[in-house]
Formats: structure tokens, C-alpha cells, sequence
């Protein structure tokens, strides 16, 4: 991951650890809670399905989780979901609202839907330029 950082090849990073955390539904694997903070720290709204849909699993398995007590495990769930939706954009407005009204913990959250609905999506992400060992090519 280290050597994809502003390298053309990081575009298919959050392809690759978006799909491995999509065969790992319950985060069985402790690799699969590790891939969900990278994703998480990429901080790229086109990840946010992933992201919103696996929420859930991924605090169960934190390691920090089962030793929190239930006030810090509630503001942790949700300063960490809110770290999260402060990258989505207007795309995302109804996965994440629906997501708030199924968890009653995140209602202080709510508000931001709103600013969330009036963030304009990016430009679709146009694929890197395909390069064979230190030479750019580009079509």
C-alpha cells in the first residue's frame, strides 16, 4: 500500500480492498477490520457504500471495541461513522440517512444529511495511465 501512495496504481486500490471487504460479510478475518481502516483513511467519497454497508461489522470487531464501556463505545461509534460521512457528498445522502434512521445512537448525525445533500459529487475517476516498469505510458 505504501509504495501505491501518489503512484497511478493507488486507483485501484480502493477497487481491491472494496471487494476483498465484501466477501468478508461478518469481518471474520482480522485482516478484513485492518483493509476497512485503509479504506477508511484513503478518505475517498466513491468508498462510501463500503464503507456505510460494513459499518456495523467492522466496530464489532475492532480490537478496541469489547473494551470500551458503553458511554465510550457509544461516542466512538459515532465520532467514527461522523469522520466517515464528512467525505461523502450528495451520491451518498440516502444511503446514509437511511442507514441514521436504522441506528438510533447516530441521531445527533441527522443534521449533516442535509449539508451532505448540497455537496456536489466529484468528476468520475478516469483510470491511470497503464505503466510498464519505471516509464509512464500514456494513450
Amino acid at each position: 500500500m505504501a509504495a501505491l501512495v501518489n503512484q497511478p496504481e493507488q486507483y485501484y486500490l480502493m477497487q481491491i480492498i472494496s471487494k476483498r471487504l465484501e466477501t468478508d460479510k461478518d469481518f471474520a478475518s482480522k485482516e478484513s477490520v485492518y483493509l476497512y481502516e485503509k479504506l477508511c483513511n484513503l478518505m475517498q467519497s466513491d468508498a462510501m457504500p463500503i464503507l456505510i454497508n460494513r459499518y456495523d461489522s467492522f466496530f464489532k470487531n475492532r480490537r478496541s471495541a469489547p473494551f470500551l464501556t458503553p458511554y465510550h463505545y457509544s461516542n466512538e461509534y459515532v465520532g467514527i461513522f461522523d469522520r466517515i460521512i464528512n467525505v461523502a457528498d450528495a451520491r451518498h445522502a440516502d444511503l446514509i440517512e437511511r442507514f441514521i434512521s436504522e441506528h438510533p445512537s447516530l441521531a445527533p448525525l441527522k443534521d449533516k444529511v442535509a449539508e451532505i445533500r448540497k455537496r456536489p459529487a466529484p468528476a468520475p475517476r478516469v483510470e491511470p495511465p497503464f505503466r510498464l516498469g519505471t516509464q509512464l505510458i500514456t494513450p
